[in-house]
């Protein structure tokens, strides 16, 4: 008879069901077994982020962005060009520095620096061109955000422009 603890793509599916069934927490579970078989699968630590971060946004708790960045910190040295990964890191730095007393320059340079090499590869990533204005902001650095802000918007569908103009 055949067991599938040992069997990644068991695991992989698993989650997908568990997500498909509205079970965010569980199916993260399933790819923490996963990581348990093949600690280096980034794609898994890529979805338990963004699994994560669907926790996060359903407790607004902050603190959850700690093993949100444990996850990609070991998928980011694995795999230091992955766009996802590099994304939600930055976007872990700027939720993790919203926590009382825990924003630091380091942060936000370090999430400044994971969005610009997504830039380098693609200058178009408007997500990540946001969310650089944002990181731009927290420094200080008003004018250079507003126009960073400005220009994502402007480069954006024009939904979301009209979604910010609108608010």
């Amino acid at each position: 008879r055949r067991t599938y603890d040992r069997d990644t793509r068991y695991h992989r599916e698993l989650a997908y069901l568990y997500e498909e069934c509205q079970q965010p927490s569980r199916a993260r579970e399933a790819l923490e077994e996963l990581l348990a078989i093949d600690p280096h699968d980034v794609e898994a630590r890529v979805e338990i982020a963004r699994l994560r971060l669907r926790e996060l946004t359903y407790h607004f708790d902050l603190a959850i962005t700690e093993p949100m960045l444990e996850v990609l910190r070991v998928a980011l040295e694995d795999a230091p060009t992955h766009r996802d990964a590099a994304f939600l890191t930055s976007l872990a730095l700027e939720l993790s520095a919203e926590r009382s007393g825990q924003w630091s320059p380091a942060m936000s340079l370090r999430g400044q620096a994971l969005l610009q090499s997504i830039l380098n590869r693609d200058p178009d990533d408007n997500p990540a061109r946001l969310l650089m204005a944002v990181h731009t902001f927290d420094r200080g650095q008003f004018e250079e955000a507003s126009r960073a802000f400005a220009a994502a918007l402007e480069a954006g569908p024009v939904d979301q422009r009209q979604a910010f103009h609108s608010a």
